[in-house]
């Protein structure tokens, strides 16, 4: 993922019970398939805008690559979690999940 990307963000260190549930949700949908599935275009390129949420959500409600139902389902969990997020939150978690910080430095 885009250590270049976190950067262009700010670098932002936000450690919260949102961002780090948000981390862990994409280790579980990192863990259930070969890839991001329909949220490679948030999580690998690091598109966090809301409209690219709303992206997601439709190519999850479409289903044109037949993803199984349970991970359809972790998907969207994540995408409600993530929506919740502002920008810099969203940045912080995928920075969480990639360990571009220790999480010691948040204040």
């Amino acid at each position: 993922m885009c250590r270049t990307c976190w950067g262009q963000e700010g670098s932002p260190m936000i450690q919260t019970d949102a961002t780090i549930k948000a981390a862990l949700l994409v280790d579980k949908v990192d863990d259930l398939s070969s890839g991001t599935g329909y949220l490679h275009c948030i999580i690998d390129d690091w598109n966090l805008e809301d409209k690219d949420i709303i992206g997601a959500r439709a190519m999850i409600s479409q289903n044109p690559h037949n993803i199984r139902p349970e991970n359809l389902a972790v998907e969207t969990e994540f995408l409600d979690a993530f929506e919740l997020l502002t920008i810099p939150e969203r940045a912080s978690a995928l920075a969480i999940f990639e360990n571009f910080y220790s999480g010691q430095e948040a204040a």
